[in-house]
């Protein structure tokens, strides 16, 4: 064995000898490039996360400050998850997540106001509504809001749990409403409850789809975009995109992760996926996660709520709100965007309905907001000058927006995706909190929690 050593030693400098200066230097990063490979393979992390998303790095952050070994992995050519500011028409837009819910008080405000990220404020009661191209007064708006919230929380927990659209029918019944009244009251519950958890009231539960407890008032958008977080925690992680995980092994002395490049090695693992990842089935987990995290899995829905940014030449609505209701059967709802400086407008499409909307051309989507926008501003308004559209559902690294609470599920639904599994996997993400699920402080917390038990 050592005169093989020695002899292929002999050869290989030999070889370097007879090569011109290019070629040393190409031979010295290939061997280079080799001996890292090896130690790659070779290398065992203290912790792996799977996800480059709000939670992801969150848990990152807190284990390398505990002096801890971490390698995240991201399916994505980019980090941030279904957290994506980008440039459009010379302004930021939030492809994914847009706001930072119940902001005072909210980690993520104190997070904004530490590095100085720019904030606007959209007030929720800041709206118009229109029935008919004729605005409905506001109070009148409020009062049958009201009467629809008291109805159903005097509902919950009387009895086996239901679906909020049969509670909502039983207002109605109960309450004999005319024609339009039943269809300003069908848009009136699903502009407040549908569109807000981006799913049809018939797959939300009664008594739990209001789980998420909040810090404080104020709804915040951070002008520069969400991103500007996810930049500050990613500055020390280790992070390798267009690593898609296809297989998680875990035993006791350890985990392999496998993705479609390579496996690497690690003590523990965490899981950062959202929700629709985790029900598609596209990570393998040897052996099989437990049969009741299975199951939580698969009954929490994952909710669909599409954005869609019309640009115009002017301004021709309600300057003076954020929110624009327009009464129709499809349920938009449109938030008058002219805080950035340019006429335009976010309009959002949720459910079954914004599902079957990426199947269709841009042109019938605009088509269908502008009915909307004519049923209130009149006939004669200009069409857009341009327009950008979200496709989550078909999103293979999310299959959707966030997760809700559907019928028959409980809080401890969420736990129990959330329990580590024999102190090797663990799972975090916005729909692994019980108390802020299908937010971005819910994700960022979750991240940090799961890394405090995995220390």
């Amino acid at each position: 064995m050592g005169f093989f050593i020695y002899s292929l030693t002999h050869i290989v400098v030999q070889l370097f000898v007879d090569l011109n200066d290019m070629k040393k230097y190409l031979f010295i990063i290939l061997l280079i490039i080799g001996v890292l490979k090896a130690r790659d393979d070779d290398k065992v992390y203290d912790a792996i996360i799977v996800g480059a998303g709000i939670s992801g790095l969150s848990a990152a952050d807190y284990l390398i400050d505990n002096g801890k070994d971490i390698l995240v992995l991201e399916a994505r050519d980019r980090v941030g998850g279904r957290i994506w500011s980008r440039s459009w028409n010379g302004i930021t837009i939030e492809e994914g997540a847009n706001w930072i819910h119940t902001a005072d008080g909210n980690p993520l405000t104190e997070f904004a106001e530490k590095h100085g990220f720019i904030t606007y404020e959209t007030p929720l009661n800041s709206m118009v509504v229109y029935s008919n191209g004729i605005a409905i007064n506001n109070d009148e708006y409020d009062y049958a809001v009201n009467q629809l919230w008291s109805h159903i929380l005097a509902k919950q927990g009387s009895g086996e749990d239901e679906s909020l659209a049969k509670t909502v029918g039983d207002f109605k019944i109960n309450k004999p409403l005319s024609f339009d009244e039943k269809i300003i009251l069908n848009y009136l519950a699903n502009s407040e409850i549908s569109n807000e958890y981006g799913t049809d009231m018939k797959n939300l539960s009664r008594d739990y789809f209001d789980i998420s407890k909040g810090y404080g008032n104020g709804e915040l958008i951070l002008l520069d975009g969400l991103q500007q977080i996810i930049d500050v925690l990613k500055e020390r992680v280790n992070v390798r995109l267009n690593h898609i995980v296809t297989k998680i092994e875990y035993q006791d002395n350890g985990v392999i992760v496998h993705t479609s490049n390579k496996q690497f090695r690690s003590k523990k693992v965490l899981v950062t996926v959202p929700l629709g990842v985790l029900k598609s089935g596209d990570i393998e987990f040897l052996p099989p996660l437990p049969k009741n995290k299975q199951n939580a899995i698969s009954e929490l829905g994952m909710g669909l709520l599409q954005k869609h940014w019309l640009l115009f030449n002017e301004v021709f609505w309600d300057e003076n709100v954020i929110w624009i209701l327009s009464i129709n059967e499809k349920n938009w709802e449109c938030m008058n965007y002219t805080h950035t400086g340019k006429p335009i407008l976010l309009c959002f499409s949720m459910g079954q309905y914004a599902k079957y909307q990426e199947s269709l051309p841009d042109s019938n989507i605009t088509s269908d907001i502008m009915s909307v926008l004519r049923n209130a501003y009149g006939v004669n308004i200009p069409e857009p000058v341009d327009v950008y559209f979200t496709k989550w559902s078909s999103d293979k690294f999310s299959y959707g927006a966030y997760s809700f609470t559907s019928v028959g599920n409980t809080p401890e639904t969420y736990y129990e995706i959330s329990a580590p599994i024999d102190d090797l996997i663990y799972f975090a993400g916005e729909h692994t909190h019980q108390d802020y699920p299908a937010t971005i402080h819910g994700a960022y917390l979750s991240g940090l929690r799961a890394a405090k038990s995995m220390k």
